[in-house]
């Protein structure tokens, strides 16, 4: 799947008040992780917490319960809407 896509699904869900999983998108835990890291890193997301350790730094834990989309992600939602 296209990430683009990937990260308005994540947003849109967030959005909507539920808790977006890995498994619903067909992703690894790790290919997750850096979705939601990325959109953190664009100022798309705020309170959201991936966890990483290890061999290997691998994702461990990903937090996303307090998660909010900021006003930069609601724009992002809708230029993908359209």
């Amino acid at each position: 799947m296209e990430s683009t896509y990937l990260k308005y699904q994540i947003l849109k869900t967030i959005s909507e008040g539920k808790e977006p999983h890995w498994l619903d998108l067909d992703l690894s835990k790790d290919e997750f992780g850096i979705l939601i890291e990325r959109l953190n890193e664009a100022a798309f997301l705020e309170n959201a917490t991936v966890t990483r350790g290890g061999q290997g730094y691998k994702v461990q834990f990903i937090h996303l319960k307090h998660s909010k989309v900021t006003n930069s992600g609601y724009k992002f939602i809708e230029s993908y809407d359209k």
